[in-house]
């Protein structure tokens, strides 16, 4: 996972420097996740456990890991990172790999809906 910078209105209005985090390597991100700690706005947690499912999914999907994946978090959570992905990649103009991830999107609902529908 990359390394994040942490910047908000407290930092603006003190005119400090982004706080640099560095990366998360192995399964630091598991054993340390920001959903399960405390937090200043209990209303944080859906969406901070929503970044920690995608950057988790993201993770399985960088390591050829799609199925593990499948197997762990909701097929639409999956979907949902999966075309995240092919957007960055389209918007560096990298249309095959974009490609390559819809493609899988496809044969996720096309597994989901069963052959009947096909």
């Amino acid at each position: 996972v990359r390394p994040h910078a942490l910047f908000g209105t407290r930092e603006l209005k003190l005119r400090e420097a982004p706080l640099l985090l560095a990366p998360l390597q192995g399964d630091m991100l598991q054993n340390c996740n920001p959903a399960k700690g405390q937090l200043s706005k209990e209303e944080d947690r859906p969406t901070i456990e929503r970044h920690v499912r995608e950057l988790l999914v993201a993770d399985y999907i960088r390591k050829g890991q799609l199925q593990r994946a499948l197997e762990l978090y909701d097929y639409e959570h999956v979907i949902n990172v999966l075309e995240q992905l092919a957007n960055v990649h389209k918007i560096q103009c990298q249309y095959s790999l974009e490609m390559d991830l819809l493609v899988k999107v496809l044969e996720i609902q096309i597994q989901h809906l069963g052959h009947d529908h096909v």
